[in-house]
């Protein structure tokens, strides 16, 4: 997973982050993408700092790290957008997923459209 990409950008084009498996791009997600899923944005100080006045606005999100899905080989990536709402990305393909609980164990299901988060 890689973050932050294309500083100063308008938001359409303005990366936050990409998913890779090894040297294959897999997704792209920009700060557009990010604030139809759920997230504000903030100043990107760094941005700021380099002058770029029209565009110095990054998605807010922290990035928890990589999960595997109790009892399965799935990983996913989860990102928090705020104390109530985390985004969950699948590692093979970047797309966003959800994670269901079942009786001792939990699966993993893509979501259809890579642009509706599972709110829980």
């Amino acid at each position: 997973m890689r973050l932050k990409q294309d500083e100063g950008q308008p938001p359409e084009k303005q990366i936050e982050f990409s998913f890779y498996l090894g040297d294959k791009f897999l997704k792209s997600y920009t700060t557009a993408d990010l604030i139809k899923l759920g997230a504000v944005t903030e100043q990107d100080n760094h941005a700021v700092e380099l002058g770029l006045k029209e565009f110095n606005k990054r998605a807010a999100y922290r990035v928890e790290g990589c999960r595997q899905v109790w009892n399965t080989n799935d990983y996913y990536y989860a990102v928090r957008l705020d104390d109530t709402h985390v985004l969950f990305f699948d590692i093979l393909t970047g797309n966003l997923c959800r994670i269901e609980k079942e009786d001792r164990s939990e699966r993993m299901v893509l979501l259809e459209s890579t642009l509706e988060p599972d709110r829980k």
